[in-house]
């Protein structure tokens, strides 16, 4: 999609004959282009797999995606109470489907000038932060309305000098959502030259962590979920701590998996020690298998011109199979 060609896209769009064409599909048809996204489109090497779902879609997305252990959702909502209403629902969902929330984000909060870059708020703000602090979740911030964005989207055309990536970044959004990207960066983020206050797992893997291991018969309340899963960012981050320490001592610069092992040890933790090494033999077996695999493209055989041939094709026959479907 990208000049680098760093970005993928893949949309129903691209399938219909007019860009105009609506898409009027129930029950398996939905579920079945759903699965085939997922599933036959040549992703490639994939850093993150972000999926844009209106709030009557994502059913099907978090079955097929069950088994992949999905890192969370980040919820989008409007000001307005109306649009609260929905996404609470959403929230809702997510908690009962053990979908971690990564966050909220409060879209359309105020419009930007285009003159003075003064954001006024045409409609109420501060609902999502409030509804975020009422679930309990993590409130990423606001976006507002930039008429520069829109004019950017509807004047692009094919040339080179007026790609959309490219001037994006001339966008007043392009700096709000920077933010963001990095706030998020941050959740992946264990350690940093062994500064303390980094070295925690971010609560949403823990969130993750903590619902997979719960027996699916123990109902815990609210309070007592937090609770554990408190107890255990605090002990993630009492390990880590001593880990990067003697990683220190030892003159290392990346904490290995012995240097948690002598942590558990020096924090008198002996009785882990030979579940947590079992788990490392397997870890290690797990990482030499990957290592044996070649990527996808050396695996077919095929050189990536006749992959990306192959790609085509399946897309026309899609697209004929879209067409027959809706004359039928």
């Amino acid at each position: 999609m990208d000049e680098d060609q760093k970005l993928c896209c893949m949309s129903i769009g691209f399938l219909l004959q007019k860009k105009d064409d609506s898409v009027v599909w129930r029950g398996p048809k939905k579920n079945a282009m759903i699965k085939q996204f997922l599933s036959d489109v040549c992703w490639g090497e994939l850093d993150y797999l972000i999926i844009d779902t209106p709030p009557d879609e994502h059913l099907s997305v978090v079955e097929y995606l069950k088994d992949a252990n999905p890192e969370g959702a980040i919820l989008v909502t409007t000001p307005q109470a109306v649009a609260l209403a929905d996404v609470r629902k959403e929230l809702n969902f997510c908690k009962k489907v053990n979908l971690p929330i990564l966050g909220v984000i409060e879209n359309m909060s105020g419009f930007i000038c285009p003159h003075c870059e003064e954001c006024t708020n045409l409609f109420s703000t501060g609902g999502g932060e409030t509804m975020a602090h009422e679930f309990g979740v993590e409130f990423l911030g606001r976006v507002p309305i930039d008429p520069s964005l829109t004019l950017i989207v509807e004047n692009q055309d094919p040339s080179p000098d007026n790609d959309l990536i490219k001037r994006y970044s001339a966008s007043n959004l392009f700096k709000v959502l920077k933010i963001f990207v990095g706030t998020m960066s941050d959740r992946e983020t264990i350690g940093n030259n062994g500064a303390d206050d980094d070295l925690s797992l971010p609560k949403a893997t823990v969130t993750k962590l903590i619902t997979e291991m719960l027996p699916p018969d123990i109902n815990c309340a609210k309070d007592t979920r937090d609770l554990l899963i408190d107890c255990c960012v605090e002990f993630i981050h009492l390990i880590a701590s001593e880990a990067n320490d003697i990683c220190e001592k030892d003159a290392k610069k990346t904490i290995a998996a012995e240097h948690v092992i002598d942590a558990l040890k020096h924090l008198g933790f002996e009785n882990y020690l030979s579940e947590v090494q079992e788990v490392l033999k397997e870890h290690k077996k797990l990482q030499k298998d990957r290592d044996k695999k070649s990527s996808r493209l050396e695996n077919s055989g095929m050189t990536e011109e006749e992959l990306l041939r192959q790609q085509e094709l399946l897309f026309a026959q899609s697209r004929l199979k879209y067409q027959a479907q809706q004359q039928n």
